[in-house]
């Protein structure tokens, strides 16, 4: 990755700069102020300090999840700082047309820099990759073959083979070697209709979008939200489990939420996140206090009753259209138990909550819509532990790698992290070691 350092070093203007562009992308907004705050306003120009300093850059680096530390080890190191031709490296486009950070007045990379130049190439660096983490596949493309889960008939050794296989993986570190080098998007799937610029604004995070082939469309003129459709079949049985899996409403979203929850006949909610997470707003609040009722449009819902525990919370709310004069009882389920940072240090309550999903879905056959706050992260976590539980109980293997790549290929970077995938890999493995779920058939038997 190359760059072209635009400014001799980063002054008080500058910073208001950033802060200004990171308000109008409120994507950013977290990478920005994460990285930049609190690290040191002056920083040494030996390229020798500037190499020991790597520690600390690293330190901070980590409270952005989308920020590439192994670049950050390569970033940080004198050679890439003054590499041996004098000419500036060609970079990327900065989004501001005009100021400091232009594209004019750019300046050799070894050229002389006062003291805060190495907080300056850290900022701009910090944008970049943000954007390629997101936008970029890996080199590698690593693309499971489908003959495993898809395979009909399996013989009764079939999913222990498979559970020494992931707990193997595990240890080794191929697990999350694959993963990383697992397509996030799938090649040739396009997602022209968010780009769009009436849909634009309806977007939560700006590289976050649904597939135009499996997005859910809305009735009516409007017709877009970012949702799509996921089905998640069983082999061997006729189960298919069907989710749409959204991103958590915004304020002026939360009418097309309900909307597509009625046109698609869905009668439970599943909500993976807090509303405010580290000072965040991760989802508006779509649905009214116990006891009250709230209109969305031509759509009224009403929470008769709130409880739970310490890990969930169960609504039972009714869902009316007032054009059709028509009702639906709905079940939101909400997990609150996820830390606002990381994964779960034990998966029990997590659990725990898939299989409460699980009972509450039993014999419906319409999708449930599952969101957190971009919906592919948490969202991708909980359909992957309930389609391994599926797995085991039809005493099929189970290849999580195959099932984040069925899962991508209906919605783009389904499970986002390294940490999320170990986290349900070894959920899985628990699920099946203690025996919270076990199969209920043998392949003697069918």
């Amino acid at each position: 990755m190359k760059f072209i350092f635009k400014s001799t070093y980063i002054s008080e203007q500058e910073l208001n700069i950033l802060d200004k562009g990171a308000q109008e992308t409120p994507s950013l907004a977290p990478s920005f102020r994460g990285l930049y705050s609190g690290y040191p306003s002056a920083l040494p120009t030996s390229h020798h300090h500037a190499s020991q300093d790597l520690a600390g850059a690293r330190r901070h680096a980590k409270s952005s999840p989308v920020t590439s530390l192994s670049f950050l080890d390569h970033f940080f190191q004198p050679s890439v700082f003054c590499p041996h031709s004098s000419e500036p490296t060609p970079g990327p486009l900065w989004p501001f047309s005009s100021g400091p950070f232009s594209q004019s007045g750019s300046h050799d990379v070894c050229a002389p820099r006062p003291a805060g130049w190495l907080r300056e190439a850290f900022v701009l660096a910090v944008y970049d990759v943000v954007e390629e983490k997101l936008e970029n596949e890996p080199d590698f493309q690593y693309i499971p073959e489908k003959a495993p889960l898809d395979s009909v008939h399996q013989d009764d050794h079939s999913l222990r083979e498979s559970m020494i296989q992931l707990a193997e993986g595990l240890i080794t570190g191929t697990v999350l070697t694959q993963f990383d080098q697992l397509y996030r998007k799938k090649p040739g799937m396009t997602m022209s209709c968010a780009k769009l610029p009436q849909n634009i604004s309806k977007n939560r995070y700006r590289d976050i979008s649904p597939y135009d082939a499996t997005r859910v469309i809305l009735k009516g003129n409007e017709d877009y939200i970012n949702a799509n459709y996921i089905n998640m079949e069983i082999p061997s049985s006729s189960i298919i489990n069907q989710y749409i899996a959204c991103q958590g409403p915004l304020p002026h979203t939360c009418t097309d939420f309900w909307q597509m929850t009625w046109e698609q006949g869905s009668s439970m909610v599943v909500m993976l996140t807090t509303q405010v997470e580290r000072g965040r707003v991760k989802c508006h609040q779509y649905w009214p206090e116990p006891t009250g009722s709230s209109s969305y449009g031509c759509y009224q819902v009403t929470c008769h009753s709130e409880e739970g525990n310490t890990a969930y919370i169960f609504r039972k709310m009714t869902l009316f259209n007032q054009e059709k004069n028509e009702s639906r009882q709905l079940t939101q389920i909400q997990y609150i138990a996820w830390p606002d940072h990381g994964v779960p240090d034990d998966s029990s309550d997590f659990l725990n909550f898939v299989c409460h999903v699980r009972n509450k879905r039993a014999g419906k056959e319409e999708p449930i819509v599952v969101h957190c706050s971009a919906g592919i992260g948490r969202t991708g976590v909980l359909i992957t532990m309930e389609t391994a539980m599926c797995l085991i109980e039809c005493n099929q293997p189970v290849y999580p790698l195959d099932i984040v790549r069925t899962m991508r290929d209906q919605r783009a970077m389904m499970i986002q992290t390294p940490s999320q995938y170990r986290f349900v890999c070894e959920a899985i493995l628990k699920v099946y070691e203690e025996g919270i779920v076990k199969p209920l058939t043998t392949s003697s038997n069918k």
